[in-house]
């Protein structure tokens, strides 16, 4: 069984993807409509959001909302991603996936290096 995200490993995720998703996603009116519809943002964080002057601050806050808000299962991350797609932003969602798939690779390899450690380390008998 292929081992799932939690919390955590999503932020990690969020966070491995950062700049990235700053510079590149584009919060216009349309796409954060969406986002409010899919119920990834509540109508006040579309307000704030619209509001701010910069893309890359609307994304950094976006993010930051993301990551707060993810408490597993369906939540803010696995949204986030699915909008990104359904608005044209497959590249990003895309990007967030080869992230997930590093840090799975990272955690699997951290498990197999330690089991091997254990087994050189442990005295023979």
């Amino acid at each position: 069984m292929a081992r799932q995200l939690n919390h955590d490993d999503k932020r990690r995720v969020l966070n491995r993807a950062h700049s990235y998703l700053v510079q590149n996603m584009s919060l216009t009116a349309e796409v954060l409509t969406h986002m409010r519809d899919k119920g990834l943002i509540t109508e006040n964080d579309h307000k704030d959001i619209s509001d701010l002057q910069t893309e890359a601050m609307r994304n950094r806050i976006l993010l930051s909302k993301v990551s707060k808000q993810e408490k597993g299962g369906e939540g803010g991350y696995d949204l986030l991603k699915s909008c990104l797609r359904e608005m044209g932003h497959a590249q990003c969602a895309e990007l967030m996936e080869e992230k997930e798939r590093e840090l799975l690779t990272e955690s699997f390899g951290l498990r197999r290096t330690e089991g091997k450690y254990a087994y050189i380390l442990s005295p023979k008998t």
